[in-house]
């Protein structure tokens, strides 16, 4: 690995890190208010954070990186909401099971709006972890005796639209950031958050779902999710995602999400006290070792691309 996407790699790492408490922390937020309450006060977070650098940066601003931060915004409002009506009429390892296809979705369309070249050793590290995390998630199932997976068909269908937003979402901030004249990562994310906080109160207004003052009757326990969403999550994460899908590609950064999945886990391993079985201890170990076969797959000089050839 150069000592460039080394450093990127890490950004990555970071990103998955403050990422891995989101589904839980929404998950226990949902119990205590509505979806579009939790997504227009997280996001205001976001905005707020990321607003002195749109400030800073906006004479750099163009139709064009205009256009890809407010398509970005778009697509991030849908999975978002999407994300808290699922976890609303389901549960948390529902919808990570099925949101483990949203890294095999951005790879497939990066292929084709980005050009992005994926060696040999990136698709095999890509695989074993996706088998890693599909054990972490349906292990459970495989060692209960007559077990089954109870079907949310509501749920199933925002999660679909998650495992098509959030990818786009991504590839959108990529080319606004691409543009000749660029806009910084931070204050892409400035007009992805304001786009998704104002969505989120029309949508809360339209169905009489919006609750402000949440902010005086709820205690600690509720806030502290959702400010640490908006702040670490909606804008310090998605700056660090974006700036290592740029530099390391989809398939390195499908493989730190499933690594993601490994340290939810392990967070509620440690702070709820939940055991660890072997299965689980299996996948992690599959994860870790599909980490590690992408970080040296990036060092290889002369690379052998396999074209992935998507048809309209």
């Amino acid at each position: 690995m150069t000592k460039t996407n080394k450093k990127y790699f890490w950004y990555g790492f970071l990103a998955m890190l403050l990422g891995s408490l989101n589904i839980p922390l929404m998950k226990y937020a949902t119990e205590s208010t509505n979806p579009a309450t939790i997504n227009a006060l997280r996001y205001s977070f976001g905005a707020l954070v990321t607003l002195p650098y749109f400030f800073k940066n906006i004479h750099k601003l163009n139709k064009n990186n205009l256009r890809y931060s407010v398509l970005s915004g778009i697509a991030i409002f849908v999975s978002s909401a999407c994300l808290v009506i699922a976890l609303d009429h389901s549960t948390a390892n529902y919808v990570a099971l099925l949101t483990i296809l949203s890294p095999i979705m951005l790879v497939l369309f990066s292929l084709k709006m980005t050009k992005d070249k994926v060696d040999i050793r990136k698709i095999a590290g890509f695989s074993i972890a996706l088998l890693g995390a599909l054990i972490i998630i349906a292990g459970p199932l495989i060692k209960t005796e007559n077990a089954s997976l109870e079907f949310y068909p509501l749920a199933t269908f925002f999660i679909l639209l998650i495992v098509i937003a959030y990818p786009l979402s991504v590839i959108f901030a990529r080319k606004a950031n691409e543009e000749r004249k660029k806009l910084p990562l931070t204050a892409i994310i400035f007009i992805q958050t304001i786009v998704v906080a104002i969505l989120s109160f029309i949508w809360g207004i339209s169905t009489s779902q919006l609750t402000l003052s949440i902010g005086i009757t709820s205690s600690p326990s509720i806030i502290i999710p959702i400010v640490y969403s908006g702040i670490f999550v909606t804008a310090i994460s998605r700056v660090l995602n974006v700036a290592s899908y740029e530099k390391t590609g989809s398939a390195v950064n499908g493989i730190l999400y499933y690594c993601g999945v490994f340290i939810t886990l392990l967070i509620s391993i440690i702070f709820l006290k939940e055991p660890l079985s072997i299965i689980a201890m299996l996948g992690g170990v599959l994860i870790l070792v599909g980490v590690v076969i992408a970080e040296y797959g990036l060092s290889i000089k002369h690379k052998i691309y396999s074209k992935i050839h998507i048809y309209h």
